[in-house]
């Protein structure tokens, strides 16, 4: 065979690979305008996604989600993941062990229409050695942005 056409066939083989997500509903696509919802309570959160947004330059950013086509919203939480033991002893040599909740922060950006409905969702946990110290705000819609780029050129 040739190495034109197994270059080729390789070509689809990876094209066929690269996006494996479910199609993007059309009210997202087409959206023009958003407001930010920050339900975080942590106001660098917005900044970060009014900031990543602006960069962007996909959507217009608006003041009143009475004016906006999609609602992005900002959400945290924390889940424990497991259990340090700790363990001391004092001057006596009696040892005392405490158990500590191993926690982690994630930040969820919805995307949702202007009657409620989810369109999009992405969690992601907050910066860590694990993860590279990103922000996880920034990281969730970076994927946005590459999924609608993506399903946009098909």
């Amino acid at each position: 065979m040739k190495a034109s056409r197994v270059f080729a066939i390789l070509l689809c083989a990876c094209a066929c690979f690269a996006s494996r997500h479910a199609p993007l509903p059309p009210a997202l696509m087409s959206a023009k305008t958003l407001y930010i919802e920050n339900n975080s309570g942590e106001a660098k959160l917005a900044d970060r996604c009014y900031d990543e947004l602006s960069k962007w330059g996909r959507f217009k950013i608006v003041s009143d989600p009475k004016q906006a086509d999609v609602i992005f919203q900002i959400g945290t939480h924390a889940r424990t993941y497991g259990y340090s033991g700790h363990s001391t002893t004092d001057a006596n040599g009696n040892s005392n062990t405490s158990l500590t909740e191993d926690r982690a922060s994630f930040t969820t950006i919805s995307v949702v229409d202007a009657t409620g409905k989810v369109l999009w969702s992405d969690t992601r946990r907050w910066g860590s050695l694990f993860t590279g110290f990103r922000s996880a705000t920034r990281e969730v819609i970076k994927e946005l942005k590459k999924r609608m780029e993506e399903q946009g050129k098909q």
